[in-house]
């Protein structure tokens, strides 16, 4: 009885991990992964206990189960690996919202930047380092073009230009919006949902 209760309690836990990496609470492919090694675990651990209650059925259908989860912690596992090597940035910008009209924040190398319905504008780097974005350019720590390379371009625009970052898991406040107006060299940075209206850019 001791047995068969741990047993479900750790059902239980790999459904909860489940739900939480599905739900976005944690790293998706990272929960799938620990939720198929415990899966593994759990169905190996059912097809002992078949096998000493002599219920044969039960025994081989856990041990294809655990062979299959196997497997797809094998696949989820490259997965993982694959994405951290290739989200692993120089930097990543952090930024709050709020009500703010648009307004100036800087000048730098012939260019104005300008913040709207968004502030705090950090530059977080490997290491915990973190610096403002005005000082992190004018320091030559990174530079707009490495800014606009971690960036998604709305392409197909007249006048300006407009790119957008959805963040990374491993930072908060990490998704923002950029606008390039071609007729004065004004920076804008905004938020994600943002969508251009032309006086932005007078």
């Amino acid at each position: 009885m001791k047995k068969q209760a741990m047993l479900v309690l750790f059902g239980l836990i790999i459904i909860l991990i489940m739900i939480l990496s599905m739900s976005g609470v944690i790293n998706t492919t990272f929960g799938l992964c620990v939720s198929f090694a415990l899966f593994t675990v759990f169905a190996l651990l059912l097809s002992r206990m078949a096998r000493n209650s002599d219920v044969k059925f039960v025994e081989y259908l856990m041990l294809i189960f655990a062979v299959v989860s196997i497997i797809l912690f094998v696949y989820n596992l490259i997965a993982y690996l694959k994405i951290t090597k290739t989200t692993t940035y120089k930097f990543q910008i952090t930024a709050s919202e709020n009500d703010s009209e648009k307004q100036k924040l800087f000048e730098y190398n012939n260019k104005e930047y300008y913040s709207y319905k968004i502030g705090n504008l950090t530059v977080n780097f490997k290491g915990n380092e973190k610096m403002s974005l005005e000082n992190a350019l004018k320091s030559n720590k990174i530079t707009l073009d490495e800014i606009i390379s971690l960036m998604v371009a709305n392409n197909g625009t007249l006048g300006y230009k407009i790119y957008y970052d959805g963040g990374q898991e491993k930072y908060k406040n990490d998704q923002y919006s950029l606008v390039i107006c071609e007729n004065n060299n004004h920076v804008i940075f905004s938020t994600f949902d943002y969508e251009y209206n032309s006086s932005i850019c007078e």
